[in-house]
């Protein structure tokens, strides 16, 4: 297995994490207090990390038991249709105008968009054909972290549209990565 510094998408989701820890708040008191709010709810996930890990996992393996009863080709190609549906999610949000949520809200939105974007670029350009163990890793790490920012996002007074969005995208991209996981890769490879 590589070291995971040395695989450029690892590198680019660490400067994805680093992109908005500078964010200027807009209304000091205000946003002293929602950040404060936001952080005790990421302590409270994460301290909840195993059973955020046992939800993820019971997803995944939904997924894993659902594709053994279609062919490779109709998993890769409902990945591929994952794939659009993250991306468009993420459009979506990159869209929507983070400036009017709270600058802390603003910095994990970002931040999980884009470290799913990237992954979800990833997975199209098939990168995880390299090392498909690493690459796999990588993937289920991320998604679990984005998960868990969702579990805490849903808990604060965040538009719907966008809130429903950020679920989609996260769900997809769990149900992506679950589907790479079975042996595809042969599959893939020939496509």
């Amino acid at each position: 297995m590589k070291k995971l510094e040395d695989i450029k998408l690892f590198r680019d989701l660490e400067e994805a994490s680093l992109k908005y820890r500078d964010l200027e708040f807009k209304n000091k008191d205000t946003e002293i207090e929602y950040n404060t709010q936001l952080q005790n709810l990421l302590i409270s996930y994460k301290s909840q990390l195993p059973q955020i890990k046992n939800r993820y996992d019971f997803i995944s393996k939904q997924v894993k038991d659902q594709s053994n009863y279609y062919s490779s080709k109709n998993v890769y190609n409902t990945i591929i249709s994952l794939n659009n549906l993250v991306s468009s999610k993420c459009d979506y949000i990159k869209n929507y105008d983070l400036d009017k949520e709270h600058t802390c809200v603003h910095a994990v939105i970002g931040s999980t968009v884009d470290e799913l974007s990237l992954i979800n670029n990833s997975i199209k350009n098939k990168d995880f054909l390299k090392d498909k163990h690493t690459y796999l890793y990588i993937y289920e790490k991320i998604s679990i972290n984005s998960f868990m920012n969702f579990l805490a996002l849903k808990d604060m007074s965040i538009n719907k549209n966008l809130i429903d969005a950020l679920s989609q995208l996260v769900l997809a991209q769990i149900q992506s990565v679950a589907r790479l996981s079975i042996d595809l890769c042969k599959y893939i490879s020939n496509t």
